[in-house]
């Protein structure tokens, strides 16, 4: 009676808390080998279900049995809401919209059992007392009193060891649940870059196979602190590698990195390498880490207060930091594409220079997609903004639109050539003076400055990094001087593109560094 009365409860929970959705059709959802009922057109390859998108549209599934097992696949919008109006009578099941969003779906139910727990119990206590209060009829027939508070007690009893077992059945579903999900995310894992991601230029595979990477690397020395936890040299399998950990209540941004270096065509020469991310629990925390290429020569703001550089090496700099760029804002069409991508947060510290005086680009958390089929904006679930001393004008005044994703771009331009000027400002250009290295607008603001200092400074007195009059007196530093004029228009649709500014630079390049590659 009682093992009825907690079905019951649990089932009418599962109907009432799960919110209805209007489904989008989704292109992947992962699954573990199960048989799709009513989607026989449907396969189960590499843990992720594929098949024809056009027969009818499709959404993620995951359940949890009452034996504990977990069933992940894809159905249709139909079949979900079906599932979910006459439940199955000893499962939980819950649905979702977006790509591989079931993969972490099983641990959402969790919370239920959590409900459960409290209101199942209130169910029986009141079923309990509701039997052991007699009617009029039997008062009137009772002959034996001790019997009737016999009664009582053994319903007392019953509900105590009712309560104890409950309780012993939620740790141990929680327990091997747990153990379930973390052995398949090591599984997704696995397969993830190999299935999922290609390189950049289409022609092999990313540097490494992601595994349980945390144990097997030794952490040395931090080399870097963010707003989103600290990055750390380590060593795996004798190479360095740069390892990024985030803070506990950093999961989110963790996670949109971890997606956005895991789109399909991001690999570029002028992008941060990625190696993979895992989590690695130190008894006091859960750590979450990104693993990367490491560069020795740290970033360019690292880099620009010890080193001067010559006329060639700001060449190299700026066309190799543009190229990463363009490669970001440009969507490639096709089965294996990738969308077009804004960076949000274009800085001197997130660029690396590499041993040969190229430089990548990193820190991708704040980026946001953008395909053309659905002209969608997919935004980061953050309200960070980016760096306040590089953002353009039209953040700062209030007048970004942020459904047009033409906007993103033009904003990263603007802080493309805040990043120019730094170089350009520790160039040797023959002349005998090198600037010693200085933010943008370090005359104008204070060493940390404010949102409303930077309107005021960059809206309402309209000013602009300055310019050096050395950098007149060459016609090829002239055109540079320019081009950095160019990506500070106050106006956004005037400044340049991104593949414009390569091209511009590549022809200026021509006769100063010979030795450049042409892309």
């Amino acid at each position: 009676m009682y093992t009825k009365v907690v079905l019951g409860t649990l089932i009418v929970f599962a109907c009432v808390g799960i919110k209805h959705f209007a489904f989008e059709k989704v292109a992947q959802c992962y699954c573990n080998n199960v048989d799709f009922t009513g989607l026989p057109h449907r396969k189960c390859v590499n843990n992720i279900c594929v098949g024809d998108e056009t027969l009818e549209e499709t959404v993620c599934y995951a359940s949890l049995e009452i034996d504990y097992s977990i069933e992940k696949g894809c159905t249709t919008p139909s079949l979900c809401y079906k599932e979910k109006q006459t439940p199955v009578h000893d499962r939980v099941f819950e649905c979702c919209e977006t790509n591989l969003c079931n993969f972490n779906l099983t641990e959402e139910t969790m919370k239920y059992f959590k409900m459960y727990e409290k209101n199942t119990q209130s169910t029986i206590l009141t079923a309990k007392q509701t039997e052991s209060k007699p009617s009029t009829t039997q008062v009137a027939i009772s002959i034996a009193i001790p019997l009737s508070t016999f009664f009582i007690i053994c319903s007392i009893i019953a509900l105590y060891v009712h309560k104890v077992r409950k309780k012993r059945a939620i740790r141990l579903i929680l327990g091997k649940t747990r153990q379930r999900l973390l052995q398949e995310e090591m599984d997704l894992n696995e397969l993830s870059l190999v299935d999922i991601t290609s390189s950049g230029s289409g022609a092999g595979l990313p540097l490494l196979v992601q595994r349980t990477i945390a144990r097997q690397i030794i952490l040395h020395e931090c080399i870097g602190r963010g707003g989103f936890g600290d990055v750390y040299r380590g060593t795996w399998n004798e190479q360095d590698v740069a390892v990024k950990i985030f803070s506990t209540n950093e999961e989110a941004s963790w996670f949109r990195e971890y997606q956005i270096y895991q789109t399909t065509m991001l690999r570029h020469e002028n992008i941060l390498g990625f190696i993979a991310a895992d989590s690695k629990d130190t008894g006091a925390c859960t750590q979450l880490w990104l693993v990367s290429e490491f560069h020795k020569l740290g970033s360019l703001f690292d880099f620009l207060h010890t080193n001067t550089v010559s006329l060639e090496e700001l060449f190299v700099m700026a066309i190799s930091i543009v190229n990463g760029l363009a490669h970001l804002h440009t969507e490639v069409i096709g089965t294996q594409g990738k969308p077009a991508m804004a960076h949000r947060d274009m800085k001197s510290r997130n660029i690396l220079v590499k041993n040969n005086k190229t430089c990548c680009i990193a820190d991708l958390g704040l980026s946001v997609l953008h395909t053309s089929f659905n002209d969608k904006v997919d935004m980061p679930n953050t309200s960070k903004i980016g760096t306040v001393r590089y953002q353009p004008p039209e953040i700062l005044c209030g007048s970004f639109d942020v459904q047009n994703f033409e906007s993103y771009r033009q904003a990263d331009i603007y802080s493309l050539g805040l990043c120019f000027w730094e170089i350009f400002r520790r160039t040797d250009i023959g002349t005998g003076q090198i600037h010693s290295y200085e933010l943008p607008y370090f005359d104008a603001v204070s060493s940390d400055p404010s949102f409303e200092e930077m309107n005021d400074v960059v809206c309402r007195q309209n000013k602009r990094p300055l310019l050096d009059e050395s950098w007149h007196q060459d016609e090829k530093l002239k055109a540079m001087v320019k081009l950095l004029s160019e990506c500070w228009y106050n106006d956004s649709a005037a400044r340049l593109s991104a593949l414009r500014i390569k091209k511009t630079l590549l022809t200026l390049s021509k006769d100063i560094c010979t030795n450049i590659k042409q892309k």
